[in-house]
Parts: structure tokens; sequence; C-alpha cells
């Protein structure tokens, strides 16, 4: 049995944060998620960006996070477009936490 979800948001200024990156070391962020404390979900695939072509890809770090790069190249965003479609839900004043 699932516990109960929260009714509302109890602190509207908590935000937690998940990435997944290519690697653990020299990699770039292939995606990010943002959750509020009443499970309200957000996620992103990001699509590898030109400049981070030198940067490190992980075959472990695949299997671990199960996106191929096949799938951000089909299914993610450029950065940027990212970036804007997070700006509509993290603003000034929230605290972030992640692990």
């Amino acid at each position: 049995m699932s516990p109960p979800l929260p009714s509302r948001v109890l602190r509207p200024d908590f935000l937690f944060l998940d990435m997944e990156a290519s690697s653990l070391e020299g990699g770039f962020p292939i995606e990010i998620g943002v959750c509020d404390d009443a499970l309200q979900a957000h996620s992103w695939l990001i699509q590898p960006h030109p400049s981070w072509q030198d940067l490190e890809w992980n075959d472990v770090s695949q299997q671990i996070h199960g996106i191929s790069q096949a799938k951000l190249i089909a299914d993610g965003l450029p950065v940027d477009a990212v970036l804007l479609e997070m700006s509509k839900i993290v603003s000034p004043g929230h605290a972030m936490h992640s692990d």
C-alpha cells in the first residue's frame, strides 16, 4: 500500500532537484527533474550540445540511468529550451534540495 500523497504543498519554497549525467567524471547533463513537496514532478531529457562533443560518455553510467545517446537525440530538448521550461517552475526564493 502506498502512503497517501499530501493534499497541498506544505513548503511552496522547497523544490527537489535530480540530475542524470553522461558520466560521473567529465560528463554532461542528460536529464534534469524537479519536484515539489506535493509530488508534482517535471523532468526533461537534454540533447547533447555540440560544444559537449569532447566530454565523456560512460557506458556504465548508461546502464545505471538507462538513457541512450540515441534517446537523447530523438526525445531530448536543446539545453536552452530546458532552461526556459525550468524557469517556469523554479523562481528566485525557492530552496533547491538535491542528493
